[in-house]
């Protein structure tokens, strides 16, 4: 079958990078997806997290641009993706990287995102069931919080339908080859030919990259998350709190927790489909110790993941220099929901336009990793 352009990956980035290319009038756009449904296999099992916080100018600009798109959905189309305006808090124990936090505040500040540092005292007063032990502060912007996923996903199936772009679901990519400067991608059950392709693929994203003779260094990480039984005093209104120091984190849901201890890269879960309930009990011992609430709950529910992890906590988008048209998509460490629609409209520009149009792009771009030009985010967990 001859298309345009194969994009693998049905997740977010698959997702927006086909619906900006068809604003922009362009057909003949193929989804491959390796799961047996639209939205891949890390999108729906996201929190939905929606933020401004970031230690570098272009995530923060990355979030604005975001942010402007979602409104612009929602106002034309009048739609509601549900957003539970809840704030994130990011709490800071580490005293060597207060520097780092203030300064990121202060950049914030200047690109007029509301975010405020509180004390633990004071943050105290808004959260109380936390322990501030060790706390040096907390950095908190109220103009933040959670999207509904699912909502998110079918506006943007529905739409793709519309305007003709195919998907091939329960399709696994095994093999690329180029000839005459077109894609050939063969999957488990057929041949593509296109002539341009976009690795959407994320955490499989490596091994996709591998096919057409890319090394780009993303790893697997494996994650699990639980979410716990109602908790005294948790409502919507409980924000996002990361302690991106330790790497756990807590938001409502269900008028419970759900919470996630970040679990660093490790080869030998790269493809694991099962919980760690060695790891579980780790992350409870740790959930308990800044929540003490948690104790007199129970998990309702749990469920692993991925994420496509860099060196430098940045994604890689672009033209690969070395493969022409073939362009990365990929390495959102656990933040491509929350930048989903602004990525797939900066690589439709890059398709499209030759480079990237809203945005620069050139921090991201693949290279990055082999002339030192990096930085490392921290806003995460």
């Amino acid at each position: 079958m001859n298309y345009e352009i194969v994009i693998v990956g049905g997740g977010i980035m698959g997702l927006s990078t086909a619906y900006h290319l068809c604003l922009r009038g362009i057909k003949g756009i193929v989804i491959v997806e390796r799961q047996g449904y639209i939205g891949g296999h890390s999108t729906l099992r996201c929190a939905g997290g929606i933020r401004y916080q970031f230690a570098s100018e272009i995530n923060v600009d990355m979030s604005v641009e975001n942010r402007k798109i979602i409104e612009k959905i929602q106002m034309e189309n009048d739609l509601d993706f549900k957003f539970s305006n809840c704030g994130y808090a990011f709490v800071v124990t580490d005293s060597e990287r207060v520097k780092i936090y203030k300064e990121a505040v202060s950049m914030q500040n200047r690109k007029k995102i509301p975010t405020k540092i509180y004390s633990s005292d004071e943050f105290a007063q808004k959260v109380p069931q936390l322990n501030y032990k060790d706390v040096e502060f907390i950095t908190y912007c109220e103009d933040e919080g959670i999207l509904d996923v699912n909502t998110v996903v079918n506006y943007l199936y529905r739409n793709l339908l519309n305007y003709g772009v195919e998907f091939l679901i329960n399709e696994e990519v095994s093999g690329i080859s180029v000839e005459q400067d077109i894609f050939i991608v063969k999957t488990n059950k057929q041949n593509i030919m296109a002539k341009k392709m976009v690795n959407a693929a994320g955490p499989w994203s490596k091994e996709i990259a591998a096919m057409v003779g890319l090394n780009i260094p993303i790893n697997r990480a494996f994650q699990q998350v639980l979410v716990t039984s109602e908790i005294e005093g948790v409502n919507k209104d409980f924000p996002v709190v990361i302690f991106s120091d330790i790497g756990i984190g807590y938001h409502e849901e269900g008028k419970g927790i759900l919470t996630q201890y970040n679990r660093v890269y490790d080869e030998k879960m790269k493809d694991s489909e099962n919980i760690d309930y060695d790891w579980f009990l780790k992350h409870c011992r740790i959930g308990i110790e800044r929540f003490k609430q948690l104790e007199d709950s129970f998990p309702v529910t749990e469920w692993i993941g991925f994420y496509d992890e860099t060196p430098d906590g940045n994604p890689i988008i672009g033209e690969s220099k070395a493969v022409k048209s073939f362009y990365n998509l990929c390495g959102f460490n656990g933040h491509g929901f929350m930048h989903g629609f602004i990525a797939g409209k900066l690589l439709s520009e890059e398709i499209i336009d030759g480079c990237a149009k809203t945005l620069n792009i050139d921090v991201f771009r693949e290279e990055r990793f082999s002339n030192a030009r990096k930085h490392t985010e921290v806003y995460k967990i």
